[in-house]
Order: structure tokens, then C-alpha cells, then sequence
């Protein structure tokens, strides 16, 4: 990192300050881009030591306790919270297109879209066709309803709450607990069948 300069109230260099304003802008919080772009901008040094520079310095003690400081006064700011983020998450996840119709199969306005609906909603394509309705209104026809895709920014939310660790620790996490629980539904169907063909043979 060559000779730092001195340390301000915060007890951080101007460079670690730069590195972390790099960090924290960032939606994806890469850590060895952050610090590139202050100590290698002209990208001449390999990744390996980048990276593994960078990862000291976000063990600092006081570079991590700014990054905490400053990611807790953003999430107050915006109500970012865990349950916002899992609810948003759920709400995506488990949308059902269903809802985007009446009994009729008619698409629903927008306005009329409920809140868990209209939130999976990105866009909607609206033709307008020459000519009026029954109340001498332009007739408009609905052409297309884009959904969002929002796993990378809900990821990048995540991340900022620490809800998932550094280079995917979370998500290995998830997959090892969803694989536990389908080997127990595995097992407890299997159990049921070997009473059921005890059952039987009685």
C-alpha cells in the first residue's frame, strides 16, 4: 500500500476514506475494486495481492467501524431493514401472475393492482388505438407486462445488512439448509411408506 498518510479523528488515512466511499458506492460492494481504484488505478498490479490487500484493510478495526457507522446511518435514513428486504423478496418470489387479471381474465388496471402485485410490476406497455369508447375515451389496449427482476439489487441489499457473508458465504449457507430439510421431507416420506407396506402385509 506504500506509506500511509495520517490517520484523521475517525483514525482512518484519506486513502482508506477514498477506498471506503469507493465501497460503499458500490451496489455490489466489491471490496478489490474499492480498493483499486485508489491504490491501482491503472490496474498494473495481478488480483491476488489486490485482493488479498484489500481484505486486510477491511479488517481494520476502524475502517470497520466507519463501514458499520455509515451503513447504519443509511439504512436508517432509507428504513432499510432486514424484513423490508425479506418481505420484498417474498413478494417477488412468490408472485402469482394470477393476480393480474379479474374473474374475467381481463387485465386489472394499474391502480387497481394490489400492493404485492403492482411491486412485482416493472413496466406496462400500453398501445393506444385510434378511434373512442363507449364514453368517447380513446380505446387502450394493454401490449405487454414486464416483471422486475430484482434479485441483483435485493442481493446488493442484503449484503449491505450483512444478511449474506463475503464471496457468497450466504447463499452456501441457504443451499446447505434447504438441502438438510429436503433429506429430512426425504426421510419422513420414506418412513411413511415402510409403515404403510408394514400396514399393507399385515
Amino acid at each position: 500500500m506504500g506509506r500511509e498518510q495520517t490517520k484523521d479523528a475517525d483514525g482512518l488515512t484519506a486513502q482508506w476514506r477514498a477506498v471506503i466511499n469507493h465501497y460503499l458506492a458500490d451496489p455490489q460492494r466489491n471490496k478489490k475494486a474499492a480498493y483499486q481504484q485508489v491504490y491501482d488505478p491503472k490496474r498494473k498490479q495481478p488480483d491476488g495481492p489486490l485482493r488479498a490487500a484489500a481484505t486486510r484493510l477491511f479488517k481494520n478495526s476502524a475502517v470497520k467501524a466507519y463501514v458499520d457507522r455509515r451503513n447504519a446511518d443509511v439504512a436508517a435514513a432509507l428504513e432499510l431493514t432486514q424484513e423490508r428486504v425479506v418481505r420484498e423478496w417474498v413478494r417477488l418470489g412468490f408472485f402469482d401472475v394470477r393476480k393480474l387479471f379479474d374473474a374475467d381474465g381481463n387485465l386489472l388496471p394499474i391502480h387497481q393492482l394490489p400492493d404485492d402485485v403492482a411491486a412485482a410490476v416493472a413496466s406496462v406497455e400500453v398501445v393506444a388505438v385510434k378511434g373512442t369508447g363507449k364514453e368517447g375515451e380513446p380505446v387502450v389496449h394493454v401490449k405487454r407486462v414486464r416483471l422486475w427482476d430484482k434479485r441483483a439489487t435485493l442481493d446488493a441489499m442484503a449484503r449491505h445488512l450483512k444478511m449474506f457473508g463475503d464471496e457468497g458465504e450466504g447463499e452456501v449457507h441457504v443451499h446447505i439448509h434447504l438441502g438438510e430439510k429436503l433429506r429430512e421431507a426425504k426421510a419422513r416420506a420414506d418412513a411413511a411408506r415402510a409403515q404403510l407396506g408394514e400396514a399393507g402385509d399385515g
